[in-house]
């Protein structure tokens, strides 16, 4: 399992900025009180994406290796004083820092009011081992946010996001010829 050791909003999707907690303990370490969030008013918005990068751990998959699959666990919430909802717009790989692959984002169910964690699974058109290696990898995250009734605001809350790699070594598998 990695977590990412850099998130930044990043404005290639949506008009709601995510404010990126810079707190002395990144969110991304653990699920804890420093979160990521974005807010809407009034309406309804797309946020940007919140890139998740540099991930730890992964360059100790071995050269060569074959990524199976990559699952995100994601702890996500929404806070706020009104009335609405907050739902997945995008939660696809970012590969050599380009958001690439199967959007996988549940779009019709809402995130919870306390902290909820969504399993996220890519199992075809994996990137490299070196790709995911690279501190270029990681998840790309934009929510939709729906304020329905009531005064306030809406947050969409991201709390933590390990990601888990699965891979088949490569063959150490060596032929020898026997002369007789």
């Amino acid at each position: 399992m990695g977590v990412p050791q850099t998130d930044a909003d990043n404005n290639g999707v949506g008009t709601l900025p995510w404010t990126v907690n810079t707190g002395l303990t990144s969110f991304a370490y653990a699920d804890d009180s420093f979160v990521d969030t974005a807010q809407i008013n009034a309406g309804s918005g797309q946020t940007h994406y919140l890139f998740q990068t540099n991930y730890t751990n992964f360059s100790t998959i071995p050269e060569g290796a074959t990524i199976n699959s990559i699952t995100l666990d994601l702890t996500r919430f929404y806070s706020g004083m009104a009335v609405g909802s907050v739902k997945d717009a995008v939660i696809d790989l970012i590969v050599g820092g380009v958001v690439v692959g199967s959007n996988k984002a549940d779009t019709i169910t809402a995130w919870p009011i306390t902290d909820g964690v969504a399993q996220y699974v890519w199992n075809t058109n994996l990137p490299t081992r070196d790709q995911v290696a690279s501190s270029a990898f990681g998840i790309a995250i934009s929510a939709t946010l729906n304020k329905t009734g009531g005064s306030g605001y809406i947050i969409a809350d991201v709390d933590y996001a390990p990601v888990t790699i699965d891979y088949t070594p490569a063959s150490t598998f060596k032929p020898i010829t026997i002369f007789f």
